[in-house]
């Protein structure tokens, strides 16, 4: 992406905008103003992924300059044991099934200590779908987490792994262990954890995708 700094290059940021129907997010963008859900679905829907980039780069440019951060992760599947079947998918096995296995919370800490001389910022924790796994068993792997690092970045749970543990723990998807410690800020994303397609099986059907994400709103202790 091309720096904007100059005053031609914000009439290009003006120009490309208006071609691409965000005239007025882009007078908010280059006045500071703060955008709104209205605009944001307006961005969401904007057929210029480029107009809404050259947008999103003025705004990181004037906060950080020409930098960009990245996080060193850690990724975690606490179990490969599920029950989707999703056609694609070579990871899943069933119970009892050769390679199928399940880390316990001591296996995930030692696993994130043994990384200690390493400059891990994140850890991200995904699996299969396993409904035998008790409500407490994911609250546990997420406390080891935080006693193996305390400072680390938790990033685990996709919408269909919400859904599940919201089962488990009989209240909303999105909000079961809210109130607990190390409770995850920011969720994965991914296929797997995505709106259902015909035929590729697993998933979740489009009605239930929005209710985990609207629900994992409040922000983590």
């Amino acid at each position: 992406m091309i720096p904007l700094d100059a005053p031609h290059d914000l009439d290009r940021l003006r120009a490309r905008a208006r071609a691409a129907g965000l005239e007025a997010i882009a007078k908010k963008v280059l006045a500071r103003e703060r955008l709104d859900a209205a605009d944001a679905l307006e961005l969401y829907r904007c057929p210029d992924p480029y107009a809404v980039g050259m947008l999103a780069n003025h705004v990181r440019e004037r906060m950080h300059g020409d930098l960009a951060y990245f996080n060193v992760n850690q990724h975690i599947n606490y179990t490969n044991v599920c029950n989707k079947l999703c056609r694609f998918c070579a990871f899943q096995r069933l119970p009892g099934q050769e390679g199928a296995y399940i880390f316990s919370p001591e296996q995930i800490e030692q696993k994130l200590r043994d990384t200690a001389d390493e400059p891990v910022t994140e850890v991200h924790m995904v699996a299969g779908i396993y409904p035998r796994l008790p409500y407490e068993y994911y609250l546990d792997i997420l406390r080891a987490a935080k006693r193996a690092r305390p400072d680390i970045h938790v990033k685990a749970f996709t919408m269909i792994e919400l859904m599940q543990i919201a089962r488990r723990a009989t209240r909303p998807a999105g909000g079961p262990a809210r109130a607990h410690r190390g409770w995850p800020r920011l969720l994965p994303g991914g296929r797997r954890g995505g709106v259902r397609r015909p035929r590729a099986g697993g998933g979740l059907p489009p009605q239930e995708h929005r209710p985990p994400v609207a629900r994992h709103r409040a922000p983590g202790p």
